[in-house]
């Protein structure tokens, strides 16, 4: 049962501004060229890759989640990804959810998001039956017939690959805020460990 009270978290990896921006015109050619078909546009300070959905949570939980997390931050050292191409979800043609691909050290974005999960499950939280597949979404409910994702896909072939990377530095705790816009709110960002830090026991 859910109640007023708790709290829709999630765990994430964040995109720095440069990225942000950047996904923010390749939408706003997708719409410019008619695909503005979607019921709804992500914000940009919203875009995020989610490692693991926790669902409805007490506000009382989040400072052992932090606890929890901050184990995980401090075995990871930062590491690269790169913004690779653009996709649905759903019915090709009548998709759910639109989203951009990521390339780069995505073993080390996989191993995180295990590590997230390992640390986070021992709290009563649920992993997902379905294997990750990481993405940003940037629109959802799709209301036309006919979306065509190889005319969509073309709007990134203009972009220099050294404009589609950054650095993965932290992980952050998000909450949903309902009715807000921007709509996710970073709680906690854990910073990952240098190079020059060393491991902690």
């Amino acid at each position: 049962m859910i109640f007023i009270s708790d709290w829709r978290l999630f765990v994430a990896v964040r995109l720095d501004r440069p990225r942000r921006q950047l996904l923010t015109r390749w939408c706003d050619q997708i719409r410019s060229t008619g695909w503005d078909a979607f019921g709804k546009w992500v914000h940009p300070e919203d875009y995020h890759i989610t490692l693991f959905f926790l669902g409805a949570c007490k506000p009382e939980q989040v400072p052992y989640l932090q606890q929890q997390l901050t184990r995980v931050a401090r075995k990871q050292t930062p590491f690269t990804l790169k913004l690779k191409d653009i996709g649905v979800f759903g019915i090709p043609r009548r998709p759910r959810i639109l989203w951009a691909g990521v390339d780069g050290e995505v073993p080390a974005l996989n191993t995180l998001q295990q590590e997230v999960v390992q640390a986070l499950t021992p709290l009563g939280f649920q992993r997902e039956d379905r294997p990750f597949r990481p993405h940003i979404t940037l629109a959802r409910q799709y209301k036309r017939h006919d979306f065509d994702t190889k005319s969509v896909s073309e709007v990134i072939t203009q972009t220099a690959e050294r404009e589609m990377e950054w650095t993965v530095k932290d992980l952050v705790l998000y909450r949903t805020m309902w009715g807000r816009v921007p709509m996710y709110e970073p709680l906690v960002v854990l910073p990952f460990r240098r190079d020059d830090q060393g491991e902690e026991g």
